[in-house]
């Protein structure tokens, strides 16, 4: 369900980059619509962001193009702009709650192989040749040795020589659970730990996903509310005018 409505939104927003494109746009202004629906002529307009060219790539949408709000209005033209903002914030609301769901199905089937023993710890030991800051408590490793794996990122600076053994879980995306230092573990594999952070995770992919759901009934909204108080008038108006340029 999440999925069906997340790809429903980005074909939305897929189509109104294609459709409002110019070439698109010319094309329709020129055959006026022909042998299209009146429910496909409602909808072109109903959604319609802007038509004035804009930067590349930008397809027709300048929400600041002074021929916009010279034929459409300022306050036309700010709800135009807070609704592609909106529209914007539910695509990244939408494919984050998508995700967080791929992530933490990955850390169900991590846990649940886990405690019905299917996975198993792959080790790399050697000598600690180099280590490099990489921001925060993030730290990328390389150890000698004839391992399958040598290098690795860790959250824990080590001396340089430490020897080290290093476990993993080599079909979970080489994910460390246990790293010994000159015969010291200092870190030890805590599967309470993950099934709290799945917990934590599940609430937040909820949350990002009703943030989705928010930011798409609202942006509906605000396009009735803009059909309602302003009608096609701009948008008739403006075909007119590029019927003569084109």
């Amino acid at each position: 369900m999440l999925e069906l409505f997340v790809v429903l939104n980005l074909i939305f927003l897929l189509f109104q980059w294609w459709v409002y494109s110019k070439r698109s746009f010319k094309n329709y202004v020129i055959n006026n619509f022909k042998n299209k629906s009146k429910l496909f002529v409602f909808t072109y307009k109903f959604f319609a962001l802007a038509y004035f060219e804009g930067a590349p790539g930008a397809g027709n949408l300048n929400a600041h193009a002074y021929k916009n709000i010279e034929i459409f209005g300022k306050k036309y033209m700010r709800i135009t702009a807070y609704i592609l903002f909106i529209g914007l914030a539910m695509a990244i609301f939408l494919m984050g709650s998508v995700i967080l769901k791929y992530q933490n199905k990955i850390t169900e089937n991590l846990i649940s192989d886990f405690n019905n023993n299917k996975i198993s710890v792959t080790y790399s030991t050697g000598e600690l040749t180099k280590i490099k800051w990489v921001k925060g408590e993030k730290y990328n490793i390389e150890i000698s040795g004839d391992n399958d794996k040598n290098k690795f990122a860790i959250y824990k600076k080590i001396e340089l020589k430490s020897n080290l053994k290093i476990g993993y879980f080599k079909e979970y995306n080489d994910k460390i659970v246990s790293i010994t230092v000159d015969n010291k573990k200092i870190k030890t594999f805590n599967i309470n730990e993950y099934k709290v952070h799945l917990k934590q995770s599940i609430a937040k992919s909820k949350t990002v996903f009703l943030l989705g759901v928010f930011s798409s009934l609202t942006m509906y909204f605000l396009l009735w509310i803009r059909y309602k108080k302003y009608g096609f008038k701009g948008v008739n108006k403006l075909i007119a005018i590029k019927k003569e340029e084109f």
